[in-house]
């Protein structure tokens, strides 16, 4: 997969408060597209009629995406998209863990193009903070490689 990407430090301190989801140098959140935030979240975002997924695996090893919507550490995916054939978007998918909710340890992301193929743009936030944003493009049945992240909330 191709995949563009700038990542910031890997252990970060969970501030006590939390910024408005602002995505991106080239795509944005629409207004009417609400998504939960907090300590950790992770906002896959595109623009064509492929069903994308994002996966989210927390410290305990629970993976979170459109089988396992929530996990026993608090996280949940609120937005989960599937377009129909020929609806160009935007569409987004969304997993967070709400403020002083998420557990300190290591996170996996990843996105899926679980049919069809396209271009993605993904942000990751902790405390409202982005530490990752990566854009690429996936054929149908492709991961994205995935995105390890520590979360220290000491």
């Amino acid at each position: 997969p191709a995949v563009e990407s700038t990542l910031v430090p890997q252990l970060i301190d969970i501030p006590g408060t939390s910024t408005t989801t602002t995505l991106g140098p080239t795509s944005t959140l629409p207004p009417e597209i609400v998504v939960g935030e907090g300590d950790v979240q992770a906002t896959l975002i595109w623009e064509h009629d492929a069903d994308m997924d994002l996966h989210v695996i927390d410290p305990d090893g629970t993976e979170i995406y459109y089988s396992n919507s929530s996990s026993p550490s608090g996280g949940e995916l609120d937005l989960d998209t599937v377009p129909s054939g020929g609806d160009t978007g935007p569409h987004a998918e969304n997993v967070f863990w709400p403020e002083d909710g998420a557990p300190p340890g290591r996170y996996e992301v990843y996105v899926n193009a679980y049919s069809g193929s396209g271009s993605y743009y993904m942000e990751v936030r902790v405390g409202g903070v982005i530490v990752h944003q990566e854009s690429g493009s996936l054929s149908s049945g492709e991961n994205s490689e995935r995105l390890e992240f520590f979360v220290d909330t000491g």
